[in-house]
């Protein structure tokens, strides 16, 4: 398992930004990075599953459909599972404009 700093201030700051606007993965993963700097490619994609599921169970986060921006009816493994293929379709860390919408 990766070792992840500061779960809690990167929860707490995503949960604001989800809370107060429709926010892109892209968004979560950039503080990830900030507060863990030396994870690498494969470690960020744990990381950011980690985070994802801890804002989906504990904290009521959504995913949105990226068409019809409604949230979507997925259960916690096929949200991780998203999140991880959209790492590995894209071959890099996910910018902006790569999907996977979050609310609240």
């Amino acid at each position: 398992m990766v070792k992840i700093n500061n779960i809690n201030k990167i929860i707490q700051k995503s949960l604001a930004i989800i809370s107060d606007d429709y926010t892109e993965m892209w968004l979560v993963i950039t503080i990830i990075q900030e507060e863990n700097p030396e994870l690498s490619f494969v470690e960020l994609i744990e990381a950011t599953k980690r985070i994802v599921q801890e804002l989906v169970e504990k904290n009521n986060v959504l995913i949105l459909n990226e068409d019809t921006q409604e949230p979507m009816n997925l259960n916690i493994n096929e949200i991780l599972q998203l999140i991880e293929d959209r790492f590995k379709i894209l071959g890099r860390i996910p910018n902006i404009g790569d999907g996977v919408w979050f609310t609240v």
